[in-house]
């Protein structure tokens, strides 16, 4: 996706900012063996505009596996972010007339992720049919009055 931002402050001065932003996501899904699969997603960023800068381009990434047990209603999934860049950062840059700021944010980026789900009950894509349909027997004849 695509955008394009514009903005303005007026105070004792005057301070703007305009530009293009993006963002793309990617991902992708295999079914490998019985019941399992393999999922590895990406996705960037443009910096962020605001009024007085912008912050540093930013992306992430994941892989992760999973397996269905017990006829699918038991799933156990693990998933890593940021398998490559363990510690990932970003910088905003702020200016206006009398001020003007430089920041740089280190973080841990990699996160291990363990999810387990059961599903109760049956779930069916049926749609049931409804028992009785709409009556438009309330519709006068000719416009006379009965």
């Amino acid at each position: 996706s695509g955008y394009y931002v514009k903005m303005e402050a007026k105070n004792d001065y005057i301070i703007d900012n305009k530009g293009f932003g993006y963002s793309a996501s990617i991902g992708a899904r295999f079914l490998l063996w019985k019941n399992g699969s393999i999922s590895a997603n990406g996705n960037i960023n443009s910096p962020d505009i605001i009024l007085q800068g912008k912050s540093s381009f930013h992306y992430s990434n994941s892989i992760g596996v999973s397996q269905s047990l017990l006829k699918r209603k038991l799933t156990v999934s693990m998933s890593l972010s940021n398998p490559l860049s363990r510690i990932m950062s970003n910088s905003f840059i702020y200016n206006d007339p009398y001020y003007s700021q430089y920041r740089e944010n280190a973080y841990h980026a990699q996160m291990l992720r363990l999810n387990v789900t059961y599903n109760f009950g049956k779930m069916g894509l049926e749609v049931k049919k409804a028992k009785r349909g709409i009556k438009n027997d309330d519709i006068k004849k000719g416009g006379e009055d009965n």
